[in-house]
């Protein structure tokens, strides 16, 4: 048989769909340096989600500063334990190594307060370390200071915050509280990245920024935002950053999304003396920077922040990845790959939390589809899919929209085969001998569609086969390692059609800005219409054309078109009768990553789908 290329393989990687909500097929190297967690939460600290991985210039020892906190985050007074690993593979526990105190900047009536998300330098015999703060109720906090003779401390804590949040205004009417820092030395500076969110850290929009100094104790400037989806660059949504570090004479900061499944990260890169610039940073990998396993102590995929590395002498990139347990209980684990060899040959696609989908980005009509490798769990392949691709919500856990699976056909572990029609509705059209098994074969000709277990044919019915993509879906919980993916078939083109929704979750939007309507005029039947002036959506995709959708009608305005910061259109959606949705706005793009966003010039706008030609 003469199939295609093994799309399984690293290089094939930009074949398939890299998304923080709907799945992300992860090629990365990584080798856990142990079954077993480094450490585990326990009461009052049950979860250990944040820290920092520090080799030690003078003793060249490894120390892992984790952020304990209690479950919940808030409640019990968060503290920094320190493990250091003496010789290979054997860490000693040195405990508690920074904590707060009644009568300092953390405490609120009488109890001390969060002292965690730590980051260290050490310069001319002095470690500087600064740190997140927060009061037991969250009330208020910011970042701080301390510095120390060695890295196990003592650390003498600054009596001053260097950031209190109460006392920064509201930046783009919604960021306040800055947390997660990072700080580095630069030729003539001290530069420190930091998270920012909302008030109180209460979650809905995250932005890397930026703050200078002359000296690691500060003064600093005030927050400069680098990396944000408020920005007009594309930004995939839903990122967390912390920790950064540097090699090489570039920082190096890796995120991952607080969708349902946390399986997607990011990383971004720029030039240690210019990483005070928004304009400096560049997106160096989407997506298969980390694989789950679903093991027990793993049981959620990455949790907290995200991966906690640095590069060793030796060029290893060694990272702390957090988790939680069956048991809700913070795990930290240990896991190395070669810096420049980030990528081995098989892909696992995981679902810790939530259905998780690898999409190939062409289409196919008629098709010869070979499959190896193992599952755990629940899976189903899909084929002639057309759907809108999308989140099911706009915010923290998103998960796939279930409209993706509308215009497709699919197979089950357990044998169902079924017709997703255009309303969603699911109609079943056969069942397999036997349930399928890896390795399988999918044939799908002019009018029959056949599968084998192998060399066993276990179902075969009359099919006429229509143009989609096709695709591999695992159910929560389960967890496919694809080795070979092979398919013989003429490769089509394949618009993807973005959700309204998508464009929400890319810019961040409050909920107040947009609301979610059902009507027979929009491409699926439901749409978005905006409730302010202003209101912005933003789609962050990659590809070489574009189209906007949108109804237009007697009760609508007019609304306008950025591309990558640029002003493109302005877009009129009145009209005296009611109009179904339709393309009011194209462009052909120089092929890679973009960003468009429409925003709300006057009365109320309608938002519908955005189709985009990988």
């Amino acid at each position: 048989m003469n199939l295609s290329r093994n799309l399984a393989s690293s290089d094939s990687r930009n074949r398939w769909l890299h998304h923080p909500v709907l799945g992300d097929p992860s090629w990365d190297a990584f080798e856990r340096e142990s079954e077993l967690p480094l450490f585990e939460g326990r009461s009052p600290l049950e979860w250990p989600v944040n820290g920092f991985l520090f080799l030690d210039p003078p003793s060249g020892l490894w120390h892992a500063y984790l952020s304990q906190y209690p479950r919940g985050y808030w409640g019990s007074p968060g503290a920094t334990r320190l493990l250091r690993e003496d010789a290979p593979g054997e860490w000693c526990d040195l405990g508690t190594v920074l904590a707060g105190n009644s009568d300092t900047f953390d405490a609120a009536a009488g109890v001390a307060g969060l002292t965690v998300d730590p980051s260290l330098v050490f310069e001319n015999g002095i470690y500087h370390l600064v740190y997140g703060w927060a009061t037991p109720d969250n009330g208020r906090g910011g970042l701080a200071y301390a510095r120390g003779m060695r890295p196990e401390g003592p650390f003498e804590r600054a009596p001053k915050p260097l950031h209190l949040d109460l006392e920064q205004p509201l930046l783009l009417d919604r960021y306040q509280r800055s947390y997660a820092p990072t700080l580095l030395r630069r030729e003539h500076d001290w530069l420190m990245l930091c998270m920012m969110s909302t008030p109180q850290n209460l979650g809905g929009t995250w932005a890397l920024c930026a703050m200078t100094a002359l000296g690691p104790e500060g003064p600093y400037s005030p927050p400069t935002f680098l990396l944000s989806p408020q920005s007009e660059t594309h930004h995939p949504p839903l990122l967390e950053f912390y920790p950064a570090f540097v090699f090489e004479g570039r920082v190096h900061a890796f995120a991952s999304s607080v969708a349902a499944n946390r399986s997607y990260q990011a990383h971004f890169a720029a030039d240690l003396e210019e990483a005070h610039r928004p304009d400096a940073w560049r997106l160096e990998q989407g997506g298969s920077l980390w694989h789950d396993t679903l093991h027990p102590s793993e049981a959620v995929g990455i949790w907290g922040q995200t991966l906690a590395g640095q590069v060793s002498n030796e060029g290893n990139l060694r990272v702390l990845a957090f988790s939680r347990s069956q048991d809700n209980l913070g795990t930290v684990h240990l896991a190395h790959r070669l810096w420049n060899r980030p990528y081995r040959e098989a892909f696992v696609l995981s679902a810790p939390n939530a259905e998780s989908h690898a999409l190939l980005l062409s289409a196919y009509t008629t098709f010869n589809l070979e499959i190896k490798g193992q599952d755990r769990g629940a899976w189903s392949l899909s084929w002639g899919c057309t759907g809108p691709l999308g989140p099911d919500r706009n915010g923290a856990d998103a998960r796939p929209h279930p409209a993706m699976r509308r215009n497709s056909f699919e197979l089950l572990s357990s044998g169902q085969v079924s017709h997703w029609d255009a309303q969603g509705t699911c109609h079943q059209i056969g069942q397999t001998s036997q349930p399928p098994t890896l390795p399988l074969r999918l044939k799908q000709t002019e009018h029959k569609v056949s599968l084998w277990n192998g060399d066993v044919l276990v179902w075969q019915h009359p099919l006429s086969a229509v143009t989609g993509r096709v695709m591999l879906s695992v159910e929560a919980s389960s967890l496919l390692e694809i080795t070979h993916f092979c398919v013989e078939g003429e490769c089509l083109p394949a618009w993807e059609r973005w959700l309204a929704l998508e464009g929400m979750l890319g810019a961040a939007a409050p909920a107040r800005e947009w609301s979610e309507v059902e009507a027979a005029d929009f491409c699926h039947g439901f749409g978005l219409v905006s409730q302010t002036l202003g209101a912005r959506l933003k789609w962050n995709v990659e590809g070489q054309a574009v189209r906007l959708f949108a109804p237009r009608g007697p009760q609508f305005g007019h609304g306008e078109v950025w591309m990558n910061g640029i002003h493109c259109a302005a877009l009129d959606f009145y009209h005296p009768d009611p109009k179904p949705s339709a393309v009011l706005f194209e462009a052909t793009l120089v092929p890679g990553l973009h960003a468009l966003s429409l925003r709300v010039t006057r009365g109320v706008v309608p938002a519908d789908v955005l189709e985009v030609l990988p």
